[in-house]
């Protein structure tokens, strides 16, 4: 269970080193300063959004755990709320494609 802790807090790093404008590259697909970052700065509060979500969540699910509390009912309305935010996210990404022919 210390890996939900772990990964929680690693998530919350991202979101804030996204927020930054540290990491954009990794959002472009290059690791290595390659490509273009523009399309990434503009998206990037999406990514810093879900990521400082996920973070939060991780946490708390270890601490629900930690306490002994049963948290199947917070687990599946989560998870219903991620699975919508993909949706939304996967469409979104499919439309800006089909009209401009690029991610």
């Amino acid at each position: 269970m210390i890996f939900l802790l772990l990964f929680g807090i690693f998530e919350l790093i991202a979101a804030f080193q996204f927020s930054r404008g540290k990491w954009l590259g990794i959002l472009a697909g290059s690791t290595f300063g390659q490509r273009n970052v523009t399309l990434p700065k503009k998206n990037k509060w999406w990514v810093v959004l879900f990521n400082g979500i996920m973070g939060i969540f991780f946490i708390l699910i270890y601490i629900l755990d930690y306490f002994g509390i049963h948290a199947r009912l917070f687990f599946g309305t989560f998870t219903a709320i991620v699975i919508i935010y993909a949706a939304v996210a996967i469409v979104r990404a499919i439309r800006h494609w089909i009209k401009y022919g690029d991610y």
